[in-house]
Parts: structure tokens; C-alpha cells; sequence
């Protein structure tokens, strides 16, 4: 029953679901209602960038103009060791495809006539740290280097 109510009214409706509503009538009204609250679907921004900086962004932007170096508590470093054979080409293009896909993974901050606005890059610019090293020792060095410059959040990437 579930499941042609599923295809019947192109909603999420579990077994539970019935068992919660046993009357027919009762049925009705909630799977009205889940079509009301189901239906409003927040509309795609028109206007890509820049736009309005959120709360926290805000924030972010805040203590990087009062105190440039209180940010690096918002930097996190991580490092995975790999083991075996990797395509360095599919990971490279996973790793685009998340960035793409997420528009905070290309956002900075920008401002115009001194009021700050997150700039979102468009899609295809690459992001990555490309460094060759030869040993582990040497690349967590040069990490830990980055992560010491700190971060410029008018310049991508984070």
C-alpha cells in the first residue's frame, strides 16, 4: 500500500507512516500535508555574485579585520596517508567535481564600497596545491608551512 501511495502521489510515504494514520480520513489530511510541505521548494538564486556576507561569514570577516592572525583557529590541517596504486587523474577529478558541486568550496570575501560580499568563483578553476615531494617528512613540512601563511579570504582557495 505504501508504495503505490508512493507512486500515487509522488511523495515519501513509509509504512510507519500508515500505521501513524490508521482512518482513512486521517490519511488524507497528512498526506495533504505532506504535499504542502513538501511543495515549497526554495528557489535557486538569480543573482550568483557577489551577494550579502551570512552571520558567520560576517563574523570571520570581522575578526580577520580587527585581528589577522585570530582566523588561523578556523584553519584545520589534514593529511592522509595513501597506500597502494592511485590515479591521480581520477582523484583530481573527484576532488573537482566536489568543488563544483559546492559553492563554499569557491567562495571569498570581497568588498565593494567598504561592505563586505562573499564572491562565488564559477566552476572550472582549479584550486588544488600541486607540490612534489619525496619524502612524508617533507610534505607535512611544506604543509605545515601553508598553514602557517595563514589565509588571504579575498583570494581563493581558502
Amino acid at each position: 500500500i505504501a508504495s503505490q501511495l508512493k507512486r500515487t502521489f509522488q511523495r515519501e510515504i513509509s509504512a510507519a507512516f500508515l500505521f501513524q494514520h490508521p482512518i482513512l480520513a486521517d490519511l488524507g489530511a497528512a498526506i495533504d500535508a505532506l504535499q504542502q510541505s513538501q511543495s515549497e521548494v526554495i528557489a535557486k538564486r538569480s543573482k550568483i555574485s557577489p551577494i550579502p556576507l551570512s552571520c558567520h561569514q560576517e563574523s570571520m570577516w570581522l575578526i580577520d579585520r580587527l585581528s589577522p592572525h585570530a582566523k588561523l583557529q578556523y584553519m584545520v590541517l589534514y593529511a592522509y596517508r595513501i597506500e597502494g596504486a592511485l590515479d591521480l587523474s581520477k582523484l583530481q577529478k573527484s576532488l573537482e567535481t566536489i568543488v563544483s558541486r559546492h559553492e563554499m568550496l569557491r567562495t571569498c570575501f570581497i568588498e565593494k564600497n567598504g561592505e563586505p560580499l562573499q564572491w562565488i568563483e564559477s566552476k572550472g578553476r582549479d584550486f588544488f596545491l600541486k607540490f612534489s615531494k619525496k619524502s612524508e617528512k617533507e610534505a607535512l613540512s611544506f604543509l605545515y608551512e601553508k598553514m602557517s601563511e595563514g589565509m588571504d579570504l579575498s583570494r581563493l582557495p581558502l
